[in-house]
């Protein structure tokens, strides 16, 4: 499992890259979060439920990011009533592009759940090591309850796919979502 700790507010790095950290709050029912100042063009964002008053697990799902902003929503399994009460969202919004020991981007819309997709580092880890990633979907094009999983990794790269869950039936197709990225290529990284 690999995380990341960001302090709360916009930080700005030494390349010009932004990452910001907020928190929101929502339900099943749609939800936006606004960034503090708008990015100069969409951030890859990436938002948990960090709550529990509802006992029913959920995937945080996103959509419409863009430089202002996103909008988000709570989503149980298939088999679930599909009501949600309200919770915490905390969400690390990052500008894509590299900086010392740290590597964002986007797949585009490839991720599926029966091909996957490939990303590459701009630069390895080093030799042998497996670099930290974070991944989470930037779209929701299909509705089915689903989350990025983790196929391979490795210090040049990964393969992401987007894998739906089972609760109501075996049915896991799901169409090409846009899955955002964060590399960390050291352990520790203190920015």
């Amino acid at each position: 499992v690999s995380w990341l700790a960001v302090e709360a507010g916009r930080h700005e790095l030494e390349n010009g890259m932004v990452i910001e950290a907020g928190r929101a709050s929502g339900t099943h029912a749609a939800s936006a979060a606004s960034f503090s100042e708008a990015f100069a063009k969409a951030p890859v964002v990436f938002a948990q439920a960090t709550s529990a008053q509802d006992e029913a697990a959920v995937a945080t799902r996103l959509w419409d990011v863009d430089a202002d902003g996103f909008r988000f929503r709570l989503q149980e399994e298939e088999a679930a009533d599909g009501v949600h009460g309200r919770e915490t969202v905390d969400w690390i919004a990052a500008t894509e592009g590299r900086n010392d020991g740290l590597e964002v981007g986007r797949t585009g819309a490839g991720a599926t759940g029966s091909g996957g997709s490939d990303i590459d580092f701009t630069d390895g880890a080093g030799a042998g090591a497996a670099p930290l990633l974070l991944a989470g979907m930037q779209t929701m094009k299909g509705g089915d309850p689903a989350a990025v999983r983790l196929q391979e990794i490795g210090p040049d790269g990964a393969r992401l796919f987007v894998e739906e869950e089972t609760s109501r039936d075996r049915e896991t197709r799901h169409i090409g979502e846009d899955v955002g990225w964060m590399v960390l290529l050291e352990d520790v990284l203190v920015l």
